[in-house]
């Protein structure tokens, strides 16, 4: 594991941490960075037992911030698929932007605000399951025991099913209050809470 310096280490609460995004200008002058991002979350494929998601999870992830999903589906269609279509994104459910050209979108239900990002196919991400905050091992979890049947069944690609699985790319939105972490420019951020 690469060492980092301290001096490129900055602890920041999470409204500083919004802040950051909602300002994103400050990151990135082309609007599109490149990040580590660390976040514990539910997991969104486990089943739900007394209220609560069974399974969580630990991420650590290479991240595209700021890239504008249908730009990229259309770009990806064109570029590498020699298709000219004009694919139009549909809006997110229960999401709106909370500015355009910030990668920021704020949940309708609870207000909360949430980081958006892109994670590209060749990236592999490094992820720990949890369960009664133990950690467990995927193969003994992923089943249908932990898993609802929708999760259980294969993906679609991006951009509604038209982009080719070796082209394919995650879209993803995590809240700013299950950040534990993120790289930016040479410095690393820690989300204290």
């Amino acid at each position: 594991m690469k060492k980092v310096k301290s001096s490129s280490i900055k602890k920041i609460s999470q409204v500083e941490a919004e802040n950051l995004f909602l300002d994103y200008k400050k990151i990135s002058a082309s609007g599109v960075a490149f990040s580590n991002v660390t976040y514990f979350t539910d997991e969104s494929k486990s089943k739900t037992k007394g209220g609560k998601k069974m399974l969580q999870k630990l991420v650590s992830l290479n991240a595209t911030i700021g890239s504008d999903y249908a730009k990229k589906v259309n770009r990806i269609l064109k570029n590498k698929q020699g298709q000219d279509i004009d694919f139009v994104a549909q809006p997110m459910k229960g999401k709106e932007y909370v500015n355009d050209g910030q990668p920021v979108v704020r949940a309708t239900k609870d207000g909360n605000l949430q980081l958006v990002f892109i994670v590209e196919n060749h990236t592999t991400p490094n992820s720990q399951l949890y369960k009664d905050g133990q950690p467990v091992n995927r193969k003994d979890v992923w089943n249908s025991d932990f898993i609802t049947p929708a999760g259980l069944k294969p993906n679609t690609t991006s951009g509604r099913g038209l982009i080719r699985e070796e082209n394919d790319f995650k879209f993803r939105t995590v809240k700013f209050s299950n950040l534990r972490n993120f790289k930016i420019g040479g410095t690393l951020y820690i989300i204290e809470n």
